[in-house]
């Protein structure tokens, strides 16, 4: 609700002459189509009225909180965030600095493992088998809100890639196999083979 405006000098002067003369508050205030608050607030020190400086609402935190709490990425700027201030203590970082890895880790084992499998599956005709496999994709909002998730199942085989499904989150086996026959169908009739991803070992990628 907005402020009423300042007393002017003449409503000063008629609310300081009603007042001597005995008048009430409230007749005052009926009077000057002023509220009761006003015309209390001025009688009560009318040398001061008006020379208060209104500094606005308090503050809810303090200037140390304030200080210390970097702001939020979603209503700043790229530039207007201290991330020199956040890296420089260690204390107050809300996650681990990590680097990630260039490359994935490849063991001696591994080698071996992928070599056993090309070797035991170089007879297979390779071009009549489609490659499937699902991804759930977690939608977080800088809010800190959530977003909800996604899931996604693509395949693809020597003549191209598939087109992608959106399963539901919680796909079973119903489900899976009706994704297999509105997105496989062609393949069936060519015979082709369909393997998943999820079904092969690390070892044997």
């Amino acid at each position: 609700m907005p402020r009423a405006s300042m007393l002017t000098a003449d409503e000063q002067a008629v609310i300081s002459a009603l007042n001597d003369a005995g008048e009430s508050h409230k007749n005052i205030a009926e009077k000057l189509n002023r509220s009761r608050h006003v015309v209390a607030s001025y009688l009560r020190d009318p040398q001061a009225y008006g020379k208060k400086k209104s500094c606005g609402r308090p503050r809810k935190n303090s200037v140390q909180f304030n200080h210390d709490t970097p702001p939020d990425p979603c209503r700043c700027s790229a530039s207007r965030l201290p991330f020199h201030r956040m890296e420089s203590d260690p204390a107050k970082r809300s996650h681990p600095s990590c680097r990630t890895a260039k490359a994935p880790w490849i063991t001696e084992e591994h080698k071996r493992a992928r070599l056993i499998f090309a070797q035991e599956n170089m007879e297979i005709d390779w071009s009549r088998i489609v490659w499937s496999d699902e991804k759930k994709f977690n939608l977080d909002g800088c809010d800190g809100q959530k977003g909800g998730s996604l899931m996604v199942w693509g395949a693809f085989c020597e003549d191209g890639k598939l087109e992608l499904a959106f399963p539901s989150m919680r796909m079973d086996s119903t489900e899976y196999q009706e994704v297999l026959l509105d997105h496989l169908l062609s393949s069936r009739k060519d015979g082709c083979k369909c393997t998943d991803s999820s079904k092969i070992t690390p070892g044997s990628m």
